[in-house]
């Protein structure tokens, strides 16, 4: 089997007790390179982990995937000078031209500098609707195509989407020990600005939440293991997770891209019932 290499990031220095369940989704979202979104009051530690440590249980690029990343820096004006999967973090005033690409000489946006690698959004409520909305279709055919002046060129855009976010506008909504503080019609406006074709596309959805009551830290070896797992056995097959054929019913699809996910880090090549049943806990949000 090919060996796996892992990032020079650095690893993370905070305590990870008590974030066990949102470990294990973030290790999960890594391993079959799966889009991730994670929700949860303000400072309960959702930016810290997905910041940290996406990029830290990435592996990094095998030698194919390097080079087309170095050729889209390149065009960008930009160096690439290492093998860690790209992990971007745009500012929300990004404007769709700054996510996409273009300008005068088409150059590639934050999408295309994220490929094979995590576009990480802070805050992702904040962004653009408008920007927000155009990451649909690069989801779904790992590219984007740009026009200017009767040019027209395509980049890929082949990455994973890792978005935080609050679940309300006062950031308490659904939360047990804070109180709500917006009306109904301003969480669902809240909501919409993601819309539901969106939303379908992230296949894990995650509340994030300190569990007080845990009294051990998950060990990030063991989890940059299962993560190794999952690569050896996908770069085999030749295709990650996330790219499997769409069966045509989209929660259904999510499901069995995670189930599988899950085997694949237990080393194994099929999914079973449980992990079907975690799969479908992962899918199936708390209150989105």
């Amino acid at each position: 089997m090919n060996e796996v290499k892992f990032t020079d990031y650095e690893k993370p220095s905070f305590d990870l007790k008590g974030y066990s369940k949102a470990l294990r989704a973030i290790s999960i979202a890594v391993a079959g390179k799966l889009n991730i979104l994670a929700y949860g009051a303000p400072g309960c530690g959702k930016t810290m982990l997905l910041q940290s440590l996406v990029p830290y249980l990435t592996p990094c690029l095998a030698v194919e995937e390097l080079e087309t990343v170095k050729r889209l820096y390149a065009l960008a004006g930009m160096e690439y000078n290492t093998d860690n999967a790209p992990f971007r973090m745009p500012h929300q005033t990004t404007s769709i031209e700054g996510m996409c690409g273009g300008g005068p000489n088409l150059r590639p946006g934050e999408i295309s500098l994220a490929h094979n690698g995590t576009l990480f959004l802070d805050e992702a409520a904040e962004f653009r609707s408008s920007v927000l909305q155009m990451l649909r279709v690069p989801l779904e055919i790992k590219q984007i195509t740009l026009s200017r002046a009767g040019r027209s060129t395509i980049f890929p855009a082949n990455f994973q989407l890792a978005m935080a976010v609050t679940p309300c506008p006062c950031g308490n909504f659904g939360e047990m020990k804070n109180i709500c503080l917006c009306s109904p019609r301003a969480v669902q406006l809240y909501w919409k600005k993601f819309s539901q074709p969106l939303l379908d596309r992230i296949q894990i959805k995650i509340h994030i939440e300190k569990d007080e009551s845990e009294t051990e830290s998950v060990s990030l070896e063991e989890l940059r293991e299962q993560v190794a797992n999952a690569y050896r056995i996908q770069r085999e097959v030749g295709k990650f997770n996330r790219d499997l054929a769409f069966s045509g019913d989209r929660r259904k699809s999510n499901i069995e891209k995670i189930a599988l996910t899950i085997a694949n880090m237990d080393n194994r090549e099929f999914a079973k019932q449980c992990d079907i049943d975690e799969a479908e806990e992962l899918e199936n949000p708390i209150y989105l």
